[in-house]
């Protein structure tokens, strides 16, 4: 590895462990993780030091941890298994494909076996036999619940056009669209919360979403709500909890008061339909009008100089670190979660002489 580093840095595990995604600024073939304050410590099973390179499957990682007290052993990652990933966001293709057995509608619950996701991957839903069809197509943010079974994050679990599957197949998305801001499926719209005579809006994937930023609402009549087709808004709040607990939401200066009926999804006879959307439009620049926290607080004039409408190119090479495999703590961090936890990384490039 002498001469052949290209970036190294290092974080503090987080009061929430979760996978760990770090920009790095060129391609890199190796990647060594240490946790610096576990390798002091005598936790059991506890990752200290992790190993990848270019050849080794996603995923993986050879892996020094504590067994008990400051006894050191060696053990492996293999596919999928919660270690260290190489992730090109320009690359926009979806993973392999994952046959699933059953969706419980009433619960929620996708059973697939061995499916090697993690809270917080992005999944497309596709190939549903008997029910859930209005999902297929949809990505979604998903919560791992075990091995074999995760749940779609932002999506109530019982709407009445809804039945249960007993066969679907589902590709993980490791990507966002190239090109920021994005466009969103809606999952849910209701009155505000907190901001009671504006618009509340639930989205199917993490949003990135900033207040000031002005939207186009497009749902289609098939949805149950009518006067929400191409209707144009100011997000003035990101957060607020929708009726079902969900936050990856957006609050509208839409009156409540324009629009009639109550969101719903269509049965599956009335399939295919056009996806509820949200299709960023460009930025308030209008200083009278003022932005609002969940909570309803005025934050003053939005900024007019924000950009964050600007059209970037968001494609980047990340370095991906999982949080383990179910025993062994990952680079990410100790599995039964140690805020504070100091940890160094750093990544490579080989070259041939």
């Amino acid at each position: 590895m002498d001469n052949t580093l290209i970036q190294q840095g290092y974080f503090n595990v987080g009061a929430t462990l979760a996978q760990r995604i770090i920009p790095v600024r060129a391609g890199f073939d190796w990647v060594k993780v240490v946790n610096y304050t576990e390798y002091g410590a005598t936790s059991a099973n506890a990752g200290i030091e992790f190993f990848w390179q270019t050849g080794m499957p996603q995923g993986s990682a050879i892996v020094k941890y504590h067994n008990s007290s400051t006894t050191m052993l060696s053990a492996l990652f293999t596919l999928n298994q919660g270690g260290i990933y190489y992730q090109d966001t320009s690359v926009q293709t979806p993973e392999t494909v994952v046959t699933g057995t059953t969706i419980d509608h009433a619960t929620g619950i996708f059973t697939a076996a061995s499916h090697g996701y993690a809270t917080g991957d992005v999944v497309r839903v596709t190939g549903t036999t008997t029910g859930m069809y209005q999902v297929q197509g949809i990505d979604f943010t998903i919560t791992r619940l075990g091995a074999n079974t995760f749940s779609l994050t932002n999506l109530l679990t019982t709407p009445a056009a809804f039945v249960n599957a007993t066969a679907f197949s589902v590709r993980r998305i490791p990507f966002n669209p190239i090109y920021y801001p994005r466009r969103r499926v809606i999952t849910a719209v209701q009155a505000g919360t907190v901001l009671t005579t504006q618009t509340l809006v639930t989205m199917s994937v993490t949003h990135g979403y900033t207040v000031g930023q002005e939207v186009r609402v497009n749902i289609p009549s098939v949805w149950g709500i009518s006067g929400l087709y191409g209707v144009l808004g100011v997000i003035r709040a990101i957060g607020e909890a929708d009726s079902n607990g969900y936050t990856n939401t957006i609050t509208l200066d839409i009156p409540t008061s324009s629009w009639s009926g109550t969101f719903a999804w269509p049965v599956s006879t009335l399939m295919p339909f056009t996806y509820a959307e949200i299709v960023p439009v460009g930025e308030n620049v209008d200083a009278t009008i003022h932005g609002a926290t969940a909570a309803g607080v005025d934050t003053g004039p939005l900024n007019p100089n924000l950009l964050d409408d600007a059209t970037r190119n968001t494609a980047a090479i990340n370095l991906v670190l999982g949080t383990g495999n179910g025993t062994i703590s990952g680079p990410a961090g100790k599995t039964a979660g140690s805020p504070g936890d100091l940890v160094f990384w750093m990544a490579g490039k080989n070259y041939l002489i």
